[in-house]
Formats: C-alpha cells, structure tokens, sequence
C-alpha cells in the first residue's frame, strides 16, 4: 500500500499558483521521517519536469490498487465560478474508496458555490481533516457545508511558505525595476469583455513608464489569459494607441527546472495589478505595490486579508485610477504573519501523516 496519494493532480499544468502551493507544503511536510508521497499524471510529458521541480514527490501515470491516505494539497476545491468541473473531479476522488482516510489541506472555498453545497457537503463528509486557506473558507464549511469546528482546521494559502517566495523576497529595490506597471489579467472566465475593454483604455489614458502583461496560467487556450496577454502586447492590437508598449513576461513554465524560476520576473515590477489570486500574493512576497482586480470572492478576501485597495470584476477607468494611486507594498511583518498562520496550520494537520 503506498502511504499519501496527492489527490490533485494539476500540478505542472501551467498555473504557477499551483506549483506555489506545493512548494510550500513541501517546505512543511517534506521533513517529517519517512514522508512518502505520490501523485498520478494522466500526462506523462509533464512528469519529468515535475521530477526536476518537486524531488521529494514520486510522479508516475501507474495507480496503486490502494492508499493510506488521500491529500488535496491547495487550490479552491469547493468552487463553481469556473463551472462544475471541480465538483466533478472531487467527485470521482472521493468516492473512488480506495483510501484508508482524506485530507485537505490549504485549501479555499467560493462564496459563490454556495449554490452547490448540497452537493458538496457529502464528499466534504468524507474528509476527516480540512485545512483552510484563509478564515473566509473556514467559516463557510461550517456554515454552509455541514462541516464540523473540529474537522476544521484554520490556515493561511500554502504559498506563503513557498522558499521561492522567501528567497526572493526583497531581491530588488523598487527604483531599479525595469517596468512601472504590471497587469496580470484573466481572460474567458475570468473577467467580463466590457472590465477588459475599460483596462484597455485605462492603459491608452495615461501610460508613464514601461508596461508588462504578466502570465500567471500558461495554458496555451483560445481566448484564455496566455492568448490574451499574446494579443494585448502585439504593436499591432495598439494601432488606435501607438504611444503603448507592453510586453509580456512569462515563464519558460514547461522546461523551468526550479519554482523560483516560474516567478523571478515580478521582481522587474514596481506595481501589480492582478485578476488572479496568486498573481497578488506573489507580487506582494517580491516587495511589488500591489492591487487587486476581484474576479470573485477569494481575490476580495486575500485583498481584505492583505490591507490592499481593490475593485469588484464590473470597473471604470476611473476605478483603476484610484486603486493603481492606493496600490502600496504590503509590510514585511503582515507577509510574516500569514506564514507563520499557515505553518502552524500545516503542523497542526501533521499528525495525520505518522
């Protein structure tokens, strides 16, 4: 029997939040005496990168008949924005039966898949321990999920912990960074065409300084962020506005060999403006001024959790106005705080493991 199976297997997938989040449970975990762990990728073609990226994790596409302990280890589970897929997929894991006991850990909760939580409560039943990302998520298990205070166990974001976030922190000062604006903004389902159209326009308004268009999911999907942000820095997308200049900064996601090397680019950027969760914590960790464009409940939580100055997914321009002016870099002892939270969560959740 193979002791912890990693229950999510979107790891190296393209969203660096996601190898955020393990890395930082492994900067946790990774110590305690005979830790093994598994994860099963339907995609072969990505386990030799994730070998390089995650040593302490045995990746393979071969299942074992039975495991000691299933693990989700971050990401927004209980979700329904993005459809049901993640219902589906923590359907077919839960009920599956072949584990001995389930854990989560890190994990978030939309406040908008309320209305699927008779749905979710019976798989939610099935966990014997729910790490949470943030209070917000506790207090909705609890009160909307059937989950119990004593199956709850409240945390931080996994990534917080992540030693590229730490080994990055303050690498550079704000006065030597190439860019002075930094835009990570979803496509598809992540913001409506009229929010994108008023970014546009925003950006045409009043530009000082260089711009970059920064990918946080790399998939290469029609109409998706990646495609997105390929359009948005074409010198032919601003022929109505030639006085702007963006590029785009991405990873080489597929062949990056460390963690650090998925994020190192924000530390070219003084202010971020990001759409995506992870977009906002990573730039916060690398010493960026920071703002939230709030897509759904989770951005508008870690916005409130950080003290940062954010917009609702419907904005103006002058809505960017106000929150680029307010954008601040989040203090060193508030960024602190919230690792030492998720570590005390993570090692309240360790006893699981012996």
């Amino acid at each position: 029997m193979v002791d912890n199976l990693l229950g999510f297997d979107f790891y190296g997938s393209g969203n660096i939040g996601d190898d955020l989040m393990l890395d930082g449970f492994l900067g946790v975990i990774g110590g305690l005496d005979g830790m093994r762990l598994r994860c099963i990728i339907p995609d072969s073609g990505r386990i030799a990168t994730l070998a390089r990226r995650f040593p302490a994790v045995e990746w393979t596409s071969i299942k074992a008949k039975r495991y000691r302990r299933w693990v989700g280890v971050g990401d927004t589970p209980i979700q329904c924005t993005s459809g049901r897929w993640s219902l589906n997929r923590l359907r077919t894991s839960l009920l599956a039966n072949n584990f001995d006991i389930a854990i989560m850990v890190g994990v978030g909760v939309e406040g908008e898949a309320v209305e699927l939580a008779a749905e979710f409560a019976p798989l939610l039943r099935k966990v014997a321990c729910i790490g949470t990302r943030d209070e917000y998520s506790a207090d909705m298990l609890i009160r909307h999920f059937g989950c119990s205070k004593h199956q709850v166990v409240r945390g931080e974001d996994l990534a917080h912990l992540s030693p590229a976030l730490h080994t990055l922190y303050g690498s550079r000062p704000l006065s030597c960074r190439k860019y002075s604006l930094g835009a990570v903004i979803c496509g598809g389902d992540g913001l409506p065409q009229s929010s994108l159209l008023q970014f546009r326009r925003w950006l045409a308004k009043d530009v000082s300084g260089s711009v970059a268009i920064v990918a946080n999911e790399v998939r290469p999907l029609r109409y998706r962020e990646i495609d997105l942000h390929r359009r948005w820095t074409n010198r032919a997308f601003w022929n109505w506005a030639p006085h702007i200049r963006a590029d785009l900064l991405t990873p080489d996601y597929w062949r990056a060999g460390s963690v650090g090397s998925l994020i190192e680019h924000f530390s070219d950027v003084q202010c971020v403006l990001s759409s995506r969760y992870h977009g906002v914590l990573t730039a916060a960790w690398l010493g960026c001024r920071v703002a939230a464009i709030a897509r759904g409940s989770k951005v508008a939580t870690l916005a409130r959790d950080l003290g940062i100055p954010f917009v609702g997914p419907q904005f103006r321009v002058c809505d960017l106005d106000r929150v680029h002016d307010e954008a601040h870099v989040v203090e060193a002892k508030t960024l602190n705080a919230f690792a030492d939270r998720a570590r005390a969560s993570v090692e309240q959740i360790a006893h699981w493991f012996r």
